[in-house]
């Protein structure tokens, strides 16, 4: 890689969503409402914007403008990012979405049944992983974002992000490596902006987006790639163990403590599948 182009990958891959991410949901929540609706509204439009406008941003000034329609696989990326966080917009909208019931059947209908009903083959092949992947993402992240402690939903997003960017780099999909990149840096910008102006939950659209960020990037990178199915699970298992530990009863939920544990649950279940990812790279170069 030349200078020219590490310093390409600096700006486009860091500092842009970096920069979004913390203008952005700044910028929503500078001046914040007393009123009830509008403090919803707000958190719609600070989870929407500042993670899938920072990431569609991002995604467009590294790779162009992408086509409508889709022409190749990268260019659904933005339109999973934006349909996410409208997911997590009618979610926090509408409160019956967020029985656990509810979220339950959404899960066993849209991960399990949908890909083994649907004729998903050549283009749309990407999306029967994509799918599974993010049903399991969504239903946990929706959980652990929901918790109170300050923090906690937001660096399991993060850390999560990062593990998906090193374990599609792992596996040799640099380019959906870097743009799952994007997302950890538009997920930091945004906690930076958060520290700034507090008092945030990340429940919905940010979580929803996300959610649905990383499946697509990974069941691209199992359909088209050499990215190992069985690590994008485990990775997808870090989001699960999230839950509990986010809701553990012994910690309190004011306690820094309850952060550390999470951080520490998805990271080591994250490197295990970047792990996992690499040892079958290497495995693969063998031969």
């Amino acid at each position: 890689m030349t200078s020219e182009q590490i310093i390409q990958l600096v700006l486009w891959g860091v500092a842009t969503p970096l920069l979004a991410g913390f203008v952005v949901f700044l910028t929503v929540w500078w001046r914040r409402s007393e009123s009830p609706a509008t403090v919803v509204l707000q958190t719609a439009l600070s989870g929407a914007l500042g993670v899938a406008g920072a990431y569609v941003f991002s995604q467009g000034m590294m790779l162009g403008v992408p086509s409508v329609p889709a022409k190749e696989a990268a260019h659904w990326l933005p339109i999973a990012a934006l349909a996410g966080a409208g997911l997590g917009v009618i979610e926090l909208l509408v409160p019956r979405l967020a029985n656990k019931y509810v979220a339950l059947a959404v899960v066993i209908g849209i991960g399990v049944v949908l890909p083994r009903t649907l004729p998903l083959e050549g283009r749309a092949e990407w999306l029967r992983p994509a799918v599974l992947l993010w049903s399991l993402l969504w239903a946990s992240l929706r959980v652990v974002c929901a918790v109170p402690t300050r923090f906690v939903g937001i660096i399991a997003m993060g850390i999560l992000s990062a593990c998906a960017a090193a374990l599609l780099a792992a596996s040799g999909s640099l380019k959906l490596g870097q743009l799952a990149g994007i997302v950890a840096f538009a997920l930091l910008g945004s906690c930076l902006a958060s520290v700034v102006r507090p008092g945030t939950r990340w429940v919905g659209p940010a979580s929803g987006a996300v959610a649905a960020l990383l499946a697509s990037m990974l069941g691209q990178g199992i359909a088209f790639g050499s990215t190992p199915q069985s690590a994008t699970m485990v990775l997808a298992g870090a989001a699960v163990a999230a839950m509990p530990a986010s809701t553990l009863g012994v910690i309190k939920a004011s306690s820094w403590k309850r952060v550390v544990l999470v951080g520490a649950v998805v990271a080591f279940i994250g490197g295990v599948a970047v792990a996992m990812a690499a040892k079958a790279a290497a495995a693969s170069s063998e031969y």
